[in-house]
């Protein structure tokens, strides 16, 4: 079970996102909570994973309570990955493979024209960059926190969406190897670990191949959704997996 808390706080001096092994021990961190405001603690001990908490109030009985707050680690971690974006500009990105063919390989990509928690086509969105003037939308999802559907068919073909899966990081910082900043960037220009396309400019290329084969005007398709592991056959649109409800994990191959 993840035994890791909070690791990044807002610094209240600078008002930018700082991690607990970068300031003061205790209440000396001067630090305060993105989501309420509220004064945190560095909590820097020997035995578990370092963290930010909340400052402990008492009642009248003398019992030691906080105040609600929506802050948690997948709240902390996405809002430095978007300070982080700010900084970087860019990201490697993983292979995208259909039909078995890789169409586009693992690499660095250097973004323009960065905005952060912005609309696209009426979803709001943690990214939206271009690479070479193709607009590129990066979501992150972590439990809880799922892609919206509309973002697996955008309206604007020519494009591309990335899917950020930060639960991959948690392990790095439960070993401390690393501190939280550097595993963070590191997972940014270097990993692929949890990225994953969910939508691809050339991502219609089978669709394309049949559009342009008139002696082959419907071929057939074998699709495995490799989250259950479910397989069927169909036309090229015949893409949605019944049992997951989503084509997120399916793969086509033509059949001749």
């Amino acid at each position: 079970m993840n035994s890791v808390k909070i690791p990044f706080a807002k610094d209240r001096a600078t008002g930018q996102l700082v991690a607990v092994d970068e300031v003061e021990k205790g209440y000396a961190c001067n630090c305060i909570c993105p989501s309420c405001d509220e004064p945190l603690i560095a909590r820097q001990g020997n035995v578990n994973t370092w963290h930010f908490s909340h400052y402990l109030t008492t009642t009248k009985d003398n019992e030691f309570v906080t105040q609600p707050c929506d802050y948690s680690l997948d709240h902390s971690v996405r809002l430095m990955i978007l300070q982080l974006f700010e900084e970087l500009r860019s990201l490697t990105v993983p292979e995208l493979k259909i039909a078995h063919r890789v169409v586009s390989k693992a690499r660095m990509l250097n973004l323009d024209d960065v905005e952060l928690r912005c609309d696209f086509e009426g979803q709001l969105v943690d990214i939206k960059s271009s690479v070479q003037s193709v607009p590129l939308i990066i979501y992150i999802v972590h439990k809880g926190r799922r892609l919206p559907m509309n973002l697996l068919h955008p309206e604007v073909q020519r494009c591309g969406v990335i899917q950020l899966n930060i639960e991959s990081l948690y392990r790095e910082f439960e070993r401390r190897n690393k501190p939280f900043r550097e595993i963070v960037i590191n997972y940014l220009k270097h990993e692929t670990t949890g990225k994953k396309w969910v939508y691809h400019v050339k991502q219609n290329l089978p669709e394309q191949v049949e559009r342009n084969s008139p002696q082959r005007p419907s071929i057939i398709y074998q699709f495995k959704c490799s989250e259950c592991s479910s397989s069927w056959s169909g036309y090229v649109n015949d893409n949605m997996c019944k049992t997951c409800k989503s084509p997120l994990y399916v793969f086509p191959e033509a059949k001749q």
